[in-house]
């Protein structure tokens, strides 16, 4: 079947205990690092968190500046859009007059 290894090594388990004052193996300050890392990582989070807020805010602030700017973007195109009709009626206009009154002198 092959080897059969032991799954705990009993001499590293007799290495951490201790006089039963800390948890064994220097637990007790291990612990008080590992606290004191997760209060830091805890403040950075908010730290974080507080920086996202106000770069959502940011950005809807500029999507409102862009919303105006393209609103007043597509007045004026509107406006022109309006114009460059009116200026094509005049010119089609124009031309029937034009095409009449030649029809109108090859005719008589």
């Amino acid at each position: 079947m092959g080897d059969v290894y032991p799954i705990i090594n009993f001499e590293r388990s007799t290495k951490l205990v201790s006089n039963g004052n800390d948890g064994g193996d220097g637990m007790e300050p291990r612990i008080a690092k590992l606290e004191s890392d997760v209060a830091h990582i805890k403040d950075d989070i908010s730290g974080i968190k507080s920086d996202i807020r106000e770069m959502r805010a940011d950005i809807k602030r500029v999507e409102a500046k862009f919303e105006a700017k393209f609103d007043k973007i597509d007045a004026k195109f509107d406006i022109m859009n309006g114009r460059l009709f009116a200026g094509l009626c005049a010119m089609v206009g124009c031309f029937l007059t034009v095409a009449g009154a030649i029809i109108a002198l090859v005719l008589k």
